[in-house]
């Protein structure tokens, strides 16, 4: 139904059941992935604070269990209820757990890696943009090696852009069909002014602030 004005009376037809299963699946795929990691995540984060708990399959399928529970009682109980009450409980202990790290681990620090941050991603947003890593993925130099002008060691990794780029890109991608339509049923009868600060200006904004903050906390531990 999203696409009715794009493609009209078509959406009945084999065009729009194509788009349906196409959303579908991805919609699967970025529900898994984000299943599987925030899964082994919590593990990890469990295992450090109760060394007692152990990282393995089992502990990550019961956490993964836990949390379809939780989304699938939310879901039942609707948009204005469910969805909407988990939604602002996350968001009002994100914000705590997020000032608590800001200013445990030094507000002046945070703020100088803050604006330092996003000098950096404005500076070298275009660049990045355009990055696909072309030489690196050529891989190794030997070349250079048998003139005695370099060494393979030297040489990064070729998987980074698979590994990282790509893969994030891929996950982000798949969950645009549900994401899309779930911003637009909640953003109806608002501005478009409304719309562009509610669903782009201000996660960007928090998201700066949420990576700086528990971002910068890990390096600053790492350092020290």
């Amino acid at each position: 139904s999203c696409f009715y004005p794009l493609i009209g009376e078509k959406i009945f037809g084999w065009l729009g059941d194509s788009i349906d299963i196409l959303s579908i699946i991805t919609t699967i795929f970025g529900v898994c992935t984000s299943l599987g990691i925030g899964a082994i995540q919590v593990n990890a984060g469990l295992h450090i604070l109760f060394p007692m708990v152990p990282e393995n399959i089992d502990v990550q399928i019961v956490i993964i269990w836990s949390i379809t529970f939780c989304a699938t009682l939310s879901v039942v109980s609707g948009l204005r209820r469910g969805v909407r009450r988990i939604s602002q409980a996350c968001f009002i202990i994100g914000m705590f757990l997020m000032l608590v790290v800001c200013f445990l681990e030094g507000p002046e620090y945070i703020f100088n890696l803050f604006i330092q941050s996003v000098g950096y991603y404005v500076q070298n947003l275009i660049q990045l943009s355009f990055h696909c890593d072309a030489f690196e993925q050529l891989g190794p130099s030997h070349g250079s090696q048998e003139r005695g002008r370099g060494n393979l060691a030297d040489d990064g990794e070729s998987d980074w852009m698979n590994e990282w780029t790509v893969f994030y890109w891929s996950w982000w991608i798949a969950w645009s069909p549900f994401v899309g339509a779930f911003i637009a049923k909640i953003s109806r009868g608002r501005t478009i002014r409304e719309f562009i600060h509610g669903s782009l200006t201000a996660p960007v904004l928090y998201s700066f602030l949420w990576l700086t903050v528990f971002g910068g906390s890990g390096i600053k531990m790492e350092r020290n």
